[in-house]
């Protein structure tokens, strides 16, 4: 009787210290969330800062804001992963990959680091792997991605060494190694190296900074794969870290089913299972060149596009039409995207759409003020045709690969953009007289993103320094940056002509 009691008292701790751990993932969840949102504001708003007129002191001061509001991003980062993996939220999701293709993406985004510590850099993959592997993708890369920070965190000077290739031991298997030659660890902290909130010790974590959790993150995210991880070091000598992970071949099935849905794929495949039909996409924009572009955009990724030009004339269309996705501009007259996409929400028939957002607003909280009115996602004005699709694709489970650029249409508008912008500087230039703050406002908006679209990124960044200052009433600064666009656009004009 007595064993049982103990049983089940025992019973009682473990699942205690189940909620326990439950409790405390879902709070750091929370919390990192909840951080992680100002920090994006305040790195929003140096973006602004960076578009005014700044002293060296000031660009370098904002420089460094910059480079610590990075930093603690990443730290945030690293604990919503550590949350997620806690309470069981992260899963394996294999897809056909390229490990070379999606090996030289990873090391891409390290390269500036690299470039600025001096460090030299050798690539090593095993011509032997085949060219399509089943891979997760984001996961791997992320180890990948871990381990060479660290790699480079923890080197001062010399070479890092990335290896990749078919387990000697195991052909079954993928063998990866990272090499440098750093410090080193010490043989007495191997066994807590892959500890949460642990470094070898307290003036490496002054002297090199981090969290510590690089390596967990590592060594979780490879039991998910059914990988493992090993590490050889010694102090002074450099450090060695393993991991290998299951080698499977995707196989002629699986990359099919990858491809099936291309569009210039479907005239050559005649037995295709699936016609393709053209997805309706419900383009909701006032301004008619930036409709224009977005739409051979959107043509050129095999959508179909309807055009409204107002939040009412798009309620209108979506009566009588099977739309699968709409793209709302927030600034709009009669009736604008905040109050369209209201209305959306309010009918069953219309909940599911996913809805993104298309705005020039890029200042703090606007995402969130775009997403509580109801929609689905947010991008801000001005974007490329591949970020749009790309975000599209989380929503719309089919590939898409652009066939034309839009740069030819560009060209045939310009003249047409070259009026309208002749006649918004007009606009502009009489509301800065009559010191009419809301049209300098609603006008500069309207430069910034439609000057964006057409590749201006100065006039868009005058546009939008204006737009802050009218937010401020801060007249004094908007004649100054309007006397620099107004020069801007001149300059555009003889170029154009």
């Amino acid at each position: 009787m007595s064993g049982r009691v103990r049983r089940t008292e025992s019973s009682i701790i473990q699942e205690n210290a189940n909620f326990a751990n439950m409790a405390k993932s879902q709070f750091l969840s929370n919390m990192s969330h909840e951080i992680r949102t100002p920090i994006i504001g305040i790195l929003g708003s140096l973006d602004l800062l960076e578009q005014s007129d700044l002293s060296q002191q000031q660009a370098a001061n904002i420089s460094i804001i910059r480079e610590c509001g990075e930093q603690l991003l990443q730290i945030i980062d690293n604990i919503l992963d550590v949350s997620k993996i806690e309470v069981g939220l992260v899963t394996p999701n294999l897809e056909p990959c390229n490990l070379h293709e999606l090996t030289l993406a990873t090391i891409e985004r390290v390269d500036t680091l690299l470039k600025r510590k001096g460090l030299g850099f050798k690539l090593n993959i095993d011509s032997q792997i085949p060219a399509k592997l089943m891979l997760d993708k984001s996961k791997l890369q992320q180890i990948m991605l871990n381990l060479l920070n660290n790699s480079m965190k923890f080197t001062l000077e010399g070479s890092i060494e990335l290896r990749a290739g078919i387990h000697p031991e195991d052909s079954s298997r993928l063998l990866f190694s990272i090499t440098d030659t750093g410090i080193g660890i010490p043989q007495s902290f191997l066994e807590r190296l892959y500890d949460p909130f642990t470094q070898a010790d307290s003036s490496n974590s002054r002297q090199y900074g981090g969290t510590g959790l690089g390596l967990f993150i590592c060594k979780k995210l490879l039991g998910l794969m059914g990988g493992e991880i090993n590490v050889s070091s010694m102090p002074g000598s450099g450090t060695t870290f393993f991991f290998s992970i299951p080698l499977m071949e995707a196989d002629e099935v699986e990359l099919q089913s990858q491809d099936e849905f291309r569009p210039e794929e479907r005239e050559s495949r005649e037995d295709s299972l699936l016609d393709f039909t053209p997805i309706q996409v419900l383009l909701v924009e006032d301004n008619p060149l930036n409709q224009k572009i977005v739409g051979q955009m959107l043509h050129n990724y095999g959508f179909e596009v309807i055009m409204a030009s107002n939040g009412l004339e798009g309620l209108r269309i979506l009566q009588d039409s099977q739309v699968k996705i709409i793209l709302m501009d927030m600034q709009m007259p009669i009736m604008d995207g905040y109050e369209a996409t209201q209305f959306i929400r309010q009918d069953s028939k219309w909940r599911e759409i996913p809805i993104i957002a298309m705005t020039a607003h890029s200042l703090p909280g606007d995402r969130e003020k775009c997403l509580a009115c109801g929609c689905t996602s947010y991008i801000s004005k001005p974007f490329k045709g591949n970020d749009l699709v790309q975000l599209m694709k989380g929503y719309i489970k089919r590939d898409f690969k652009e066939s034309t650029s839009p740069q030819h249409l560009i060209a045939e508008l310009m003249p047409e953009f070259i009026t309208l912008l002749d006649e918004m500087i007009g606009d502009l230039d009489i509301a800065v007289k009559n010191r009419n703050i809301d049209n300098i406002q609603a006008i500069s908006h309207d430069i910034k993103g439609t000057a964006g679209m057409y590749g201006f990124m100065k006039v868009s960044q005058l546009a939008t320094a204006i737009e802050q200052a009218s937010r401020i009433k801060d007249m004094q600064r908007i004649k100054q940056i309007c006397s620099e666009l107004y020069q801007q656009v001149e300059k555009i004009k003889i170029q154009v002509s």
